[in-house]
């Protein structure tokens, strides 16, 4: 439930309707409640700078109301201009970021609502007729009217800034640091490497326990773990989760391994006393629990933003995109080479995440799917290697962010990536650039990566 939740906040922040609608219900309250203080208390109030008699306050409201929606129509159009360019140039996955600006939203829905108030107000001057003229809606139109210039002068800046690609990097890049924070946050209690015992629990749990598989095709939404752990308590079980939010899988792959404990298996732990009671027969005969745990695993047909891999692959493709020959623009890559690098420091000095789920008891009870370096990386700089190949200021980026990463890597696993990494971009370049200084520079860099490492 709270994924869908969070999967349908997601599409209203997305959608230009929602903002917009939302202000324009308030513009319909605000003409109530303005309109009905004129018709109570209107005969008191003398406003100084409201001397309007009936047909000049229609005049007044009639051309605010015509600009209001003018004005809306050429917002929308630079807007879709703005859209068009960042589909063509940045790519069609970062178009998300332009639909979720709020600031193009509520420059939108302020100029909606402005011309609906004005329209709503004009209801009560009836035509031909003298009578007392409703100051404080009038005065409220002015009011607003003022604010909507103000607003229209932050859209034309606020849209020239919006395109420029240093803009919109960096705004990726941030967004990119939050989710890893998050992420990291949310191991805070759980860090680590798993003990022996442990271990062996994991293995145990892939060998003999039931498979719950996908019914059916989508990308992973989000693993719930509260979920998972509170039916993983209740029924005895331990659950390894296979899969991880933003994968794509096919109808039929496997999702979790559950495996039945007995009262005190299960345990942080694991031991060998850790025996397996009801096994994977069991569990298949349970098609509720099953659904259950199937639906703590929800499936979508796109990827949701804000998942770490997937705002790594945004800065990926703008970076793909510049060194296209179509654009040839090596300093957006080095740029973003430069963002992910600093990400991924930030994201090594940090002991790796422990992603599991234990009960009150202390009880392992979920296992999430481990997201480490190595997967970041080859992420972050395997496509930008590939389609860099031959590009000397791209080379020699890629080596030097990869020494300021193996001085922060652990020793290890992590660390061994690293250096993989930068044998590749040191290999590539050497077989890919003919002038023997560049080469040479090549080498120097990579020595920078060995001597971090060391």
């Amino acid at each position: 439930m709270r994924g869908k939740l969070l999967h349908l906040w997601s599409r209203l922040r997305s959608s230009y309707w929602f903002v917009p609608t939302l202000m324009a219900a308030g513009a319909v309250v605000l003409s109530l409640a303005t309109i009905e203080v004129d018709r109570r208390w209107g005969d008191g109030l003398h406003l100084a700078w409201i001397s309007l008699d009936q047909a000049s306050a229609r005049a007044f409201l009639t051309t605010v109301a015509g600009s209001m929606i003018t004005v809306a129509g050429v917002a929308f159009s630079i807007t879709m201009v703005a859209l068009t360019l960042a589909s063509s140039q940045f790519g069609p996955r970062l178009l998300e970021n332009f639909m979720r600006d709020r600031g193009n939203q509520v420059v939108l829905g302020t100029f909606i609502a402005t011309f609906l108030y004005c329209l709503l107000v004009l209801r009560v001057l009836k035509l031909g007729e003298s009578g007392t003229v409703p100051e404080v809606a009038l005065s409220t139109a002015l009011l607003l009217t003022l604010g909507s210039l103000a607003v229209f002068i932050y859209f034309i800046h606020h849209a020239a800034m919006s395109i420029q690609v240093q803009t919109l990097v960096a705004h990726v890049a941030a967004e990119l640091e939050t989710s890893l924070d998050r992420l990291l946050e949310d191991a805070e209690e759980e860090r680590g490497e798993r003990g022996e015992a442990e271990r062996r629990l994991v293995g145990r749990v892939a060998a003999e326990g039931a498979t719950v598989c996908a019914d059916d095709s989508g990308y992973v939404d989000e693993v719930e773990a509260a979920r998972l752990e509170g039916l993983a308590a209740d029924h005895g079980l331990v659950v390894v989760c296979v899969q991880k939010p933003g994968q794509f899988v096919v109808a039929g792959t496997p999702l979790l391994h559950v495996l039945r404990v007995d009262g005190d298996g299960g345990s942080a732990g694991g031991g060998d006393g850790d025996r397996a009671g009801a096994g994977a027969a069991d569990l298949g005969d349970d098609g509720e629990l099953a659904g259950k745990l199937r639906r703590a695993v929800p499936l979508t047909g796109r990827r949701r933003p804000g998942n770490v891999e997937f705002i790594v692959s945004q800065l990926v493709e703008v970076a793909v995109r510049a060194l296209s020959p179509g654009i040839n623009d090596p300093f957006t890559a080095i740029n973003c080479i430069d963002l992910l690098g600093a990400a991924l420091a930030r994201f090594a000095r940090r002991p790796p995440p422990r992603p599991v789920r234990r009960d009150d008891a202390g009880r392992l009870r979920v296992v999430l799917p481990d997201v480490g370096l190595e997967e970041l990386l080859d992420a972050a700089y395997d496509q930008i290697r590939q389609y860099g190949r031959g590009c000397v200021p791209v080379t020699l980026r890629l080596l030097e962010r990869l020494a300021d990463l193996a001085s922060r890597a652990a020793p290890g696993a992590d660390r061994d990536a690293v250096l993989r990494h930068a044998e590749m971009v040191r290999r590539s370049g050497v077989e890919a650039l003919p002038e023997p200084y560049d080469r040479q520079a090549v080498e120097e860099r990579y020595r920078w990566v060995l001597a971090a490492a060391a």
